[in-house]
């Protein structure tokens, strides 16, 4: 941009020079014009005088005359030739024109260079860290979501793209939080033959996400695995936290007996897995009897959300998030739902139906942060530009609901 604005300068100062330059130089030849006019008359006057005064006679008088307008006339043409011609003035008025035209070609042609450049630098270095996810994670986590789209696009344009480069795309997506990149990068994953174990890895990152639509994909995946093997303990036991997070807790303590009477049958009746499949049996029943119970949960929390009337403009496609943070320090939400504008306002109660980790849940905690937020990208992660509201502290047993509304700009 620097370079387009210094060739624009210096083509208006040229044109400047030049229309200058000519207004001066006609200004002149007509000064002198106007001498030679003068000194014309009083030099006729003298050769009259002469004539009459009998100095000179009427056959020199005729010659001195001529040779007078011969002079003026020889003068006269310098004078012309001084000055710039319409041609000439034209010529730069042309030149002018075409050297902006020229500037601008030479901006554009340098932001796409830059854009590409840019894009380059992308592709490059997510092949270079495909070797290390950790390094690949943290780098992705760095970029915008115009980046992260790029680089989807791009491998969506090769057709030589495995199923493995696919699944550590989608795995790099979740953990930075894009869920629509990543499940669109699952879909082209399983355009190939993935393995059991590489499909039972998505599902576990989907069941993260806790939104409707990792949940059916999450629900897919594990009917097809179960519908080849229904005796898969794994997929048996992520079945069990899908029911948990649908709130369908019978189903989910069928799937997990399910999976300790196979270990049992083994002869495995004791050990880390039979003992965590049992805690969540028993925070199952626990959360079944409050579903069942015509008791208020005092664990829940009731939040009244809407948005400030300065953003009413905003699309109602926008994705709003109500994030609930606990008091362990972790920096993951301990619960979030998710909405659009178009629900706006809406009453949510937030439990431990909405936790993204089941043994991790609001009922655990003293105190939970919340908030709603809109997010022009549709990314749960922050980002400037999305509009919030203020962060309120609810403390355990606050029956209340909380006024939550969406108000400010984050810069």
């Amino acid at each position: 941009m620097l370079w387009f604005w210094i060739l624009l300068f210096i083509l208006i100062t040229f044109f400047l020079f030049i229309v200058l330059n000519r207004k001066t130089r006609l200004s002149i030849g007509l000064s002198r014009q106007e001498l030679n006019k003068t000194m014309y008359q009083q030099r006729l006057a003298e050769i009259d005088q002469d004539l009459s005064n009998n100095i000179i006679n009427q056959a020199l008088a005729n010659q001195l005359k001529v040779e007078l307008q011969k002079n003026l006339l020889s003068d006269a043409d310098s004078v012309e030739s001084y000055g710039v011609s319409g041609a000439q003035s034209s010529f730069a008025v042309v030149a002018m024109i075409s050297g902006l035209a020229l500037a601008f070609i030479i901006y554009i042609a340098g932001s796409e260079w830059k854009s590409y450049i840019h894009w380059q630098d992308l592709i490059n270095t997510e092949k270079s860290l495909t070797s290390d996810p950790e390094a690949q994670s943290k780098w992705m986590e760095s970029l915008s979501p115009q980046e992260l789209m790029l680089i989807f696009r791009t491998k969506a344009a090769h057709k030589d793209a495995t199923s493995e480069e696919w699944v550590q795309l989608a795995q790099v997506l979740g953990y930075v939080g894009a869920e629509e990149l990543m499940l669109q990068s699952i879909e082209r994953a399983q355009k190939f033959a993935i393995s059991e174990s590489t499909e039972l890895s998505l599902v576990q990152m989907l069941l993260m996400f806790n939104s409707e639509a990792t949940s059916n994909k999450a629900s897919n995946m594990l009917s097809r695995v179960l519908h080849q093997n229904p005796n898969h303990e794994s997929a048996l036991t992520f079945s069990g936290f899908l029911s948990f997070q649908k709130g369908l807790y019978a189903q989910a303590i069928q799937y997990w007996q399910r999976v300790i009477s196979l270990r049992e049958l083994r002869g495995e009746s004791t050990g880390k897995g039979i003992e965590m499949l049992k805690q969540q049996i028993a925070q199952a029943e626990q959360m079944e009897a409050i579903h069942n119970s015509p008791k208020v949960d005092s664990n829940e929390v009731r939040l009244d959300v809407s948005l400030s009337e300065q953003f009413k403009h905003l699309s109602p496609k926008l994705t709003v998030f109500v994030i609930a943070l606990g008091d362990d320090g972790m920096p993951a939400p301990v619960a979030v739902k998710r909405f659009a504008v178009a629900d706006l306002p809406i009453s949510v109660t937030l439990t431990d139906v909405d936790a993204m980790i089941p043994t991790r849940k609001l009922s655990q905690m003293d105190s939970i942060k919340v908030s709603a937020r809109i997010s022009l990208s549709g990314m749960p992660k922050a980002e400037t530009g999305d509009i919030t509201s203020d962060v309120v502290t609810v403390t355990k047993n606050n029956t209340e609901a909380i006024p939550l509304v969406i108000n400010m700009k984050i810069n």
